[in-house]
């Protein structure tokens, strides 16, 4: 059974393209100073380098709620039709960092 992309109509929605594949996805990679997102592989997802200036203890707290920010676009998409611009998007996950931003001290140097 063949799955088609509920955003861009490819043929292939696996999650590497829900992720990273998808042309409205990979703007936000961009947007966010990520521009390698799309040709890492599932494996390597952890090691990916941080923005600059972006502490690298953060980043993988800041990359899981990029993530589940995608994830809930798209099923807002295909479930409830509604569309998220990519500002939207950022704007979400922002938000979710702001309210966690107790969870996130940083240790003092």
């Amino acid at each position: 059974m063949t799955t088609f992309c509920g955003k861009c109509s490819s043929t292939c929605e696996d999650r590497h393209h829900i992720f990273f594949g998808c042309p409205s996805i990979s703007s936000i990679w961009l947007r966010l100073g990520v521009p390698t997102a799309a040709s890492v592989s599932d494996d390597d997802l952890c090691s990916l380098h941080p923005p600059h200036g972006l502490d690298k203890d953060l980043w993988p707290a800041i990359l899981l709620t990029i993530l589940w920010r995608l994830w809930d676009a798209r099923n807002s998409a295909i479930f409830r039709h509604e569309r998220s611009a990519v500002t939207q998007i950022i704007a979400r996950v922002i938000d979710d960092l702001t309210i966690w931003k107790k969870r996130f001290r940083l240790k003092k140097t």
